[in-house]
């Protein structure tokens, strides 16, 4: 398993170094731990959770211990949220050749 580097970067580019301390880190290389992405999907933990126990989305522990860290790709998470898009039809009642349903 590669090493993770103490650097720290956001999805969408570099983002300053903050001394080691955990606080103001959106993502490591590219990752971000369960909490965050909660927060910027909008889904609860306990979901994320779910999905990850599932085996439908990815995630990691760099630690490689079954507690601990748990990191995941914004994009894996974005690509598993529009997975899941769902079609809609027309409102109730809508109109189909001028004709009321």
């Amino acid at each position: 398993m590669a090493k993770m580097s103490h650097q720290s970067k956001s999805i969408g580019g570099s983002m300053a170094h903050n001394g080691g301390r955990g606080e103001g880190r959106e993502s490591l290389d590219g990752y971000t731990p369960l909490a965050k992405a909660s927060a910027f999907s909008g889904l609860s933990v306990r979901t994320i959770r779910r999905a990850i126990s599932s085996r439908r989305l990815l995630a990691f522990r760099p630690s490689g211990a079954a507690r601990g860290l748990i990191l995941l790709r914004r994009r894996d998470v974005v690509a598993w949220i529009e997975s899941a898009t769902i079609e809609t039809g027309p409102p109730a009642g809508a109109r189909r050749n001028g004709e009321v349903r």
